[in-house]
């Protein structure tokens, strides 16, 4: 697993974080680090604008090998969660290298966390007589733009969930894309203003793609 924020209070003794957690100063927001991410995979060539002057039709790196593919298998990525640090991130993960296969991948920005200091239980919006004891995630807390950036090509997905990102939960620039069951749950924590008048939206597959394929899409 990936994790951007702590889950334990910092101490003097404690070491430092490791590259796929945040330290206790991460980005500020979302849209301060453009080329933020929590895991790369291959290297990034181009200029990052997605059009062709990458290895691949995106701004994808090394080609990758077919007879060899790169494999990323069981991974869950999140940004916040169970504590109440603010952590931020633009990408979670984006994907340079061609001849990828993606196995089980689930990217969460954090909906809720513990309750804040103080912070009163509200009353369950189902359960009669229930409360929901925790946090629930405003704008501005836990800014993550995009759940993955898929830049090379000839890259498969199967089982892939992206939730609450605050702009497209997935952008796929590389040709020859294949997809098969993609889950997603839109941010509960956006305006009109800020997501729908953008149009930001699910599953974004570029304009200059020629060539993409997903079955089993739904939110």
């Amino acid at each position: 697993m990936l994790q951007a924020g702590r889950t334990t209070p910092p101490s003097s003794s404690s070491p430092s974080p490791s590259s796929s957690s945040s330290s206790s100063s991460p980005p500020s927001s979302s849209s301060s680090s453009p080329t933020s991410a929590l895991l790369e995979f291959g290297e990034a060539r181009g200029d990052g604008d997605g059009v062709g002057d990458g290895a691949g039709d995106g701004d994808g790196g090394d080609p990758g090998d077919p007879l060899n593919p790169g494999v990323l298998s069981d991974l869950f990525v999140r940004v916040g969660g169970s504590d109440i640090h603010d952590a931020s991130i633009h990408t979670m993960v984006k994907i340079h290298s061609g001849n990828v296969v993606g196995d089980n991948v689930w990217l969460w920005r954090a909906d809720h966390t513990r309750l804040r200091p103080g912070e009163t239980p509200r009353v369950h919006h189902t359960i009669p007589g229930a409360t929901e004891d925790y946090h629930l995630t405003v704008m501005g807390e836990y800014e993550v733009a995009t759940g993955i950036a898929v830049e090379g090509d000839d890259v498969s997905m199967y089982g892939l969930a992206v939730e609450h990102t605050t702009r497209d939960q997935l952008v796929w620039s590389g040709e020859r894309g294949h997809t098969l069951f993609y889950q997603c749950e839109l941010p509960y924590d956006v305006d009109t203003e800020s997501f729908g008048h953008m149009n930001y939206t699910g599953y974004r597959v570029m304009d200059h793609v020629q060539d993409h394929h997903a079955t089993g899409v739904g939110r």
